[in-house]
């Protein structure tokens, strides 16, 4: 687990230096007088293979923040919290035969550093990357029956990414379409000043 945190924050790093330096060649380029940073506040509605998302974020310059959430109104089947008479579930033990596991999406929370690059005004590119956590409900079913029944819940976590582009609609309004390897595509509506 150290190991994959250190190469989250190394990746991260080494891309944040990379469009720091992009981001600063390309104004040093024009009037330093004529440049005010960006600031917005995004409003992010998707979907994707985990459900449906959101997410809301802020803008500073040319570097974001953002959380979201997926994986809400995902469809789990009706289940027991009770196993049949003479069974236990037992979390850490694989399952009594005649049963199998399945595995269904729960809540995803996102954390995103996104950077954006303006050069080519009045649409603006970014790249997003960060981290998430994720909750999932196993269920076991009964082979021949078909009824479910509560098993365990599964926590994972690691690595998100994505991109996509904005563009300016007026001097306050902004719309973008991106994508994300957790929460989908997505539409963005942003309001700028």
């Amino acid at each position: 687990m150290k190991t994959k945190l250190h190469l989250l924050l190394g990746s991260f790093i080494i891309v944040a230096i990379g469009l720091i330096s992009l981001n600063q060649t390309l104004f040093a380029q024009s009037d330093e007088e004529d440049y005010l940073p960006v600031k917005a506040i995004n409003i992010d509605i998707g979907t994707g293979a985990n459900g449906l998302s959101a997410g809301i974020g802020f803008r500073y310059s040319f570097a974001s923040l953002t959380v979201g959430l997926a994986g809400f109104a995902t469809d789990i089947p009706n289940y027991s919290t009770q196993p049949p008479v003479g069974l236990i579930f037992t979390p850490n033990q694989p399952l009594p035969s005649g049963y199998s596991e399945k595995t269904y999406s729960g809540i995803i929370v996102t954390f995103d550093a996104g950077f954006h690059l303006d050069y080519f005004y009045p649409y603006t590119f970014f790249a997003n990357v960060g981290f998430f956590t994720q909750q999932d409900s196993v269920l076991a079913e009964e082979v021949s029956s078909g009824q479910k029944y509560s098993y365990k819940v599964e926590n994972s976590s690691g690595m998100t990414f994505g991109g996509g582009a904005n563009y300016q609609v007026s001097d306050y309004i902004a719309l973008g379409l991106g994508v994300h390897n957790k929460r989908g595509v997505y539409g963005q509506f942003i309001y700028t000043w």
